[in-house]
């Protein structure tokens, strides 16, 4: 509390450029969170679309399968977590009613990022469609590792 009176009594120009700083750094590290989030995200529903096409592409039945418990395994770990949430919040709820709101809003965000590993195979549209979009993400991944390997080299 001693700081904020201190700085309460400086002029009001220099408050007003410490205000403007401390509001660049939060904007400039929200942009980098978010970056660094947006990218992780589509990376895992790239993913999560090539098992699923995968499953719905290929006419090895047994192959079908792996793919499908490939593409709900990577959704399991997001369900587990919505699931310690809401135990949480549960438990929380009659001590801190704001803190298990906010339990809960996380926990349906888990829930939709473990149905996103498990893209309904309707949507893809026909069969040639599904094996032209199964095609360009395979090559896309090819390129990507490609890059890496030799990036890493």
């Amino acid at each position: 509390m001693e700081i904020i009176n201190e700085i309460l009594k400086w002029p009001v120009i220099v408050q007003g450029a410490l205000g403007s700083a401390l509001f660049w750094i939060l904007i400039e590290g929200g942009q980098r969170v978010v970056l660094s989030t947006s990218r992780r995200l589509s990376g895992d529903k790239k993913t999560a679309m090539w098992f699923s096409l995968a499953a719905s592409v290929y006419d090895n039945y047994e192959l079908e399968v792996k793919c499908r418990q490939i593409a709900i395994y990577g959704g399991l770990h997001y369900f587990i977590k919505a699931m310690i949430l809401i135990v949480i919040s549960l438990l929380v709820s009659p001590l801190l009613h704001v803190v298990s709101m906010v339990g809960y809003l996380v926990a349906i965000y888990y829930l939709f990022r473990a149905l996103s590993y498990i893209p309904h195979t309707s949507r893809f549209g026909t069969n040639d469609q599904k094996k032209e979009l199964f095609d360009r993400l395979t090559n896309h991944a090819l390129e990507n590792a490609n890059k890496k390997s030799q990036s890493d080299a």
